[in-house]
């Protein structure tokens, strides 16, 4: 609930989603009677879709998408899927290869393609003095900024000690697990110069640090538009499969990964088909990273790209409403 109403201020109420039990749907419902119920993604309950059309609301499915397993398993069952998808009256998909995947199911006339919402870059861009008073902040004078996000073990080590030895450079670094801060801390004050953001904040830090240990969260997308460069880690073991290597990008910073992006196969081919990043081993990324902070020109052609896939993809969420808006004047 906190977090639901930090993100969503403009709600009037906030439940928790009812098992997808007969009993439990018709109590919900007979306490609210919305007009429409959105979606996201690959969400497919077949009684609370069934109650819900029986009480009047329509259904949408956005930013939708369906893996060929899935499409596979639906129409081995095609009686349940006919009764499921026939609840649904608008189904927008990420991509081509989605929309016909769902055409297997429900009417084509009510499946079209608009984009994936995480691809909407809906970021906040900051004030030039915002973004000062940050640099200032972290005592960053005239050094080139490397942010490392969304690290896992071992990463922190593998990465800066690939990094610790690079000139004029500031390195912040946020572990994906707030619990893990302090033990990162640790770990890395043994082969580097680090200070914590919290001790930043309080005044109580070696100015001289290499490496700041961002304990906070929520404050990626300000320290991605102070850098030169973001890498973003859980691609750097083979047990995560990377994290959302679009958000540097959307604010104009180049990004590096590692080879491990099965969970972001579709980011992945986005950014390197736009070249506004690059795939990289840990044991090539000191060479790889000097190659753009040491060279103007090839940074700038990085950020150029980045620039211009944010442009390509900054109607997503407008579409998106166009379309739900379209649905309820139905």
């Amino acid at each position: 609930h906190t977090e639901a109403k930090k993100s969503l201020f403009l709600a009037d109420k906030f439940i928790f989603f009812p098992f997808d039990f007969s009993f439990t749907i018709r109590k919900v419902f007979s306490q609210i009677k919305p007009n429409l119920i959105i979606f996201l993604e690959t969400d497919f309950w077949y009684n609370f879709m069934k109650i819900a059309k029986k009480n009047g609301s329509k259904i949408a499915i956005i930013s939708a998408k369906i893996s060929k397993r899935s499409t596979s398993n639906f129409l081995k069952f095609s009686k349940f899927s006919k009764n499921l998808f026939s609840n649904i009256d608008l189904i927008l998909a990420q991509n081509e290869q989605y929309r016909k995947r769902f055409s297997n199911f429900l009417d084509p006339s009510k499946i079209c393609v608009s984009g994936n919402l995480k691809l909407s870059n809906s970021f906040e861009i900051l004030s030039n003095d915002a973004l000062d008073k940050w640099r200032s902040k972290l005592n960053i004078k005239n050094q080139k900024v490397i942010t490392i996000a969304s690290t896992h073990s071992p990463e922190e080590e593998l990465l800066i000690n690939e990094l610790k030895d690079l000139p004029n450079i500031k390195i912040l670094i946020a572990p994906r697990h707030p619990e893990r801060f302090i033990t990162v801390y640790n770990q890395l004050k043994k082969i580097t110069t680090i200070s914590l953001l919290s001790d930043i904040e309080k005044d109580q830090y070696s100015k001289n640090s290499k490496v700041i240990l961002i304990d906070k969260m929520g404050i990626l997308n300000t320290l991605y538009q102070i850098s030169s460069l973001a890498i973003v880690a859980g691609s750097f073991i083979d047990r995560v499969g990377g994290h959302n290597i679009l958000e540097p990008v959307f604010v104009k910073t180049p990004v590096f990964f590692g080879p491990n992006m099965f969970s972001q196969l579709e980011f992945k081919k986005i950014v390197l088909d736009s070249k506004s990043g690059k795939a990289v081993l840990i044991k090539n990324l000191k060479t790889e990273v000097s190659k753009y902070l040491d060279n103007k020109n090839n940074l700038s052609k990085l950020i150029d790209n980045c620039s211009k896939l944010k442009t390509s993809y900054q109607n997503i969420l407008e579409n998106t409403a166009d379309k739900i808006t379209n649905l309820l004047s139905i």
